[in-house]
């Protein structure tokens, strides 16, 4: 029993070696809102502007909780919409901003990962903030 049980610590410890953290470390005490962006084709972009404590939590947590799996390239993001772009404002002034082209994929220094996944259709959808038409003039720059 006790070799089987060492066995399934040893198999998850193993196929979880390949995966490390994306490095996000947010307090959600220490942020101000988030902007969260999304839309069919970048003309028609839309900003929901977040700042309610639980969402900005909820928030924090799943960008804290994104792994890297391993790079990804272009031919693996989907044709079709933008994913997500999470600008961060921090009470300090500060700002970090977050592309997820799809809901397995993080831009990173101009690096395209693959990762454990947020639902960015969910998450969008789960925010009770009006949506706002920005276009692609709108988004997040950097």
């Amino acid at each position: 029993m006790k070799k089987a049980a060492l066995f399934s610590i040893l198999l998850c410890l193993a196929l979880l070696a390949g995966c490390r953290s994306a490095g996000f470390r947010l307090q959600a005490e220490e942020i101000r809102q988030v902007e969260v962006y999304t839309g069919g084709v970048p003309a028609a972009a839309e900003k929901k502007t977040v700042t309610g404590e639980e969402d900005i939590r909820r928030i924090a947590s799943l960008v804290n909780g994104l792994l890297l799996l391993g790079e990804a390239s272009e031919e693996d993001v989907e044709a079709g919409g933008i994913g997500l772009y999470l600008q961060v404002i921090f009470t300090s002034g500060e700002e970090q901003r977050i592309r997820l082209p799809g809901d397995d994929l993080l831009l990173q220094e101009g690096k395209l990962y693959r990762t454990n996944g947020l639902n960015g259709a969910d998450l969008w959808e789960s925010l009770d903030y009006e949506a706002v038409l920005v276009g692609e003039e709108g988004l997040p720059q950097g």
